[in-house]
């Protein structure tokens, strides 16, 4: 009895501890199929990412420089505060004005929570004095200007002989 016993509980024991060993092997196969698989997909994606990326920059390159360099006055890529003021003060000069009381706040103090716009807002203040009608033809030339801005706020006080002393307050935009 032990002799027929012994070959069928050898074999029991060889078929479990096979089975116990392939299963495992088995399992990290599927694991490595589908990391291969997962590879694959991220490889298919970073081909057609290359090829809009090339098409994108052929279609860049035939912009003329002029034009890419009115495009970052128009909207830079960062606030560079110091020369929105020269640009600012260049158009007051324009009109034999010159720009005073210059103050900056960075961000946008109208929105609440965390900003998740893809563009900055800078708030600039500052003086200026004239008569109006040169006034209105700076306030003009600024906003005709490159650069995007609104003027957000205008104030006056009364001067002698049609001098005025002006306070506006400019929002700037950059991207980030």
């Amino acid at each position: 009895m032990f002799n027929i016993l012994l070959p069928i509980i050898i074999a029991g024991a060889s078929l479990g501890l096979f089975y116990m060993e392939t299963s495992q092997i088995l399992d990290r196969i599927v694991v490595v199929e589908a990391t291969r698989a997962s590879l694959a997909q991220a490889v298919k994606s970073n081909d057609q990412f290359q090829a809009l990326l090339k098409e994108k920059n052929i279609i860049f390159n035939q912009i003329d420089e002029t034009k890419k360099e009115q495009l970052k006055k128009m909207l830079p890529d960062s606030i560079d505060n110091v020369r929105l003021i020269i640009d600012i003060n260049k158009i007051a000069s324009d009109f034999g004005m010159t720009i005073r009381n210059i103050s900056i706040r960075g961000g946008d103090q109208t929105s609440l929570g965390p900003d998740s716009r893809p563009f900055g807002v800078a708030t600039l203040g500052f003086s200026v004095s004239g008569p109006y009608k040169t006034f209105l033809r700076f306030i003009t030339a600024l906003e005709t200007s490159l650069r995007l801005i609104d003027v957000t706020s205008l104030s006056f006080t009364a001067g002698e002989k049609d001098q005025y002393e002006y306070n506006v307050e400019i929002k700037a935009y950059w991207l980030k």
